[in-house]
């Protein structure tokens, strides 16, 4: 796992640093009945509410758009999140929809979900399935942190 707002954290990953750069920058927007923002290595205190609020001590933020930051067409990518939001489903996962945005717009926002109460191990096998780079992890701190896969 590696973490932190630091690019030099990210030293041993095979994603290009400026694609790394871009996921810290980036704002994980969620939208559901309690919109917050994420924003990596700054603490959020409307996360440990909904934490309380569901009874849960961590969340992840998982995306199937774009797999390994290769843009792809809006219908692979909406069917992809489709799957993710099926799979969510399936295993009885309380889930809020967002997307992650660009703070400069330079490239599009992509639709994400942030999974309520979700084992770390899971978000894991998940982003590897969907062929992420990466995801958002906030342990029972609500301190989002950027878990990187390659």
């Amino acid at each position: 796992m590696f973490s932190g707002t630091m690019i030099s954290a990210f030293c041993r990953s095979r994603i290009p640093r400026s694609t790394i750069a871009a996921y810290l920058a980036t704002e994980y927007r969620i939208a559901g009945n309690s919109p917050l923002v994420l924003r990596i290595g700054q603490p959020n205190q409307q996360l440990a509410a909904l934490y309380r609020g569901h009874a849960v001590d961590r969340a992840a933020v998982l995306t199937a758009w774009n797999p390994y930051s290769e843009p792809r067409p809006d219908a692979q990518n909406h069917a992809a999140q489709a799957q993710l939001i099926a799979e969510l489903d399936h295993h009885g996962l309380q889930h809020e929809p967002g997307h992650g945005a660009d703070p400069t717009g330079l490239w599009p926002p992509e639709d994400s979900r942030l999974v309520l109460g979700l084992d770390y191990a899971i978000a894991t096998s998940l982003g590897i399935r969907f062929g992420q780079n990466g995801f958002v992890w906030a342990a029972a701190d609500a301190d989002p942190t950027l878990v990187l896969l390659r």
